[in-house]
């Protein structure tokens, strides 16, 4: 089972939460631009609520987790933050 979870696609990496959705867009497309096994990736920009109101969480989905926490590596080493998540949760990546 553990696997197959990480060959499926519904593996992704968050690039940060932003209080507009423009920042949250705009960091996700840089991200991909920046690694270029990326480009193709689906941008989710997911709103959210937290104290003080709203944050948009700025990802690229739908890759498998090998591919997902080998282009975190690669974001970072171009000192870009990311984090690898899978269905909505959080891992270290």
């Amino acid at each position: 089972a553990r696997e197959r979870a990480r060959r499926s696609n519904d593996w992704g990496i968050q690039l940060g939460a932003f209080e507009r959705y423009a920042p949250a867009h705009l960091a996700a497309t840089r991200a991909a631009r920046a690694v270029p096994g990326l480009l193709r990736t689906r941008i989710s920009i997911m709103p959210g609520r937290r104290k003080g109101g709203r944050i948009f969480r700025s990802l690229l989905v739908d890759m498998t987790e090998r591919k997902a926490r080998r282009a975190c590596k690669r974001l970072k080493r171009r000192k870009l933050d990311c984090i690898v998540i899978q269905s909505g949760k959080s891992n270290s990546g």
